[in-house]
């Protein structure tokens, strides 16, 4: 139980207030409820009802979340920009041929 007390920020000396909690003498705060959910890898949700919850956690630093068929099509359009784009430099690339020839020929 000391463990678990300093991981939610309790003083490891004073490890009875987990104890009473275990007891039924004391309750947890809030605050201590959402430690414990954070340390335990579960949700408050849990702790408080017992009951499982899908628990959509936050990106991570610069990363959004997305759904996959949104990604999908992101992907497609993005494809079909990259050939338009292709298509359109491979006509400059023919224009520019094409004027070359002429300086050429003149």
């Amino acid at each position: 139980m000391k463990e678990l007390a300093v991981l939610i920020g309790r003083d490891e000396k004073n490890n009875t207030t987990i104890s009473a909690w275990e007891k039924d003498k004391t309750q947890p705060s809030i605050e201590d409820i959402v430690k414990l959910a954070d340390v335990l890898n579960t949700s408050t949700e849990y702790l408080l009802r017992g009951k499982k919850v899908n628990v959509v956690s936050e990106p991570e630093n610069d990363y959004v979340k997305i759904k996959k068929d949104e990604l999908l099509e992101l992907k497609d359009k993005l494809i079909q920009y990259q050939a338009k784009e292709i298509e359109e430099l491979k006509d400059k690339e023919k224009n520019l041929k094409n004027i070359e020839v002429v300086r050429n020929e003149g």
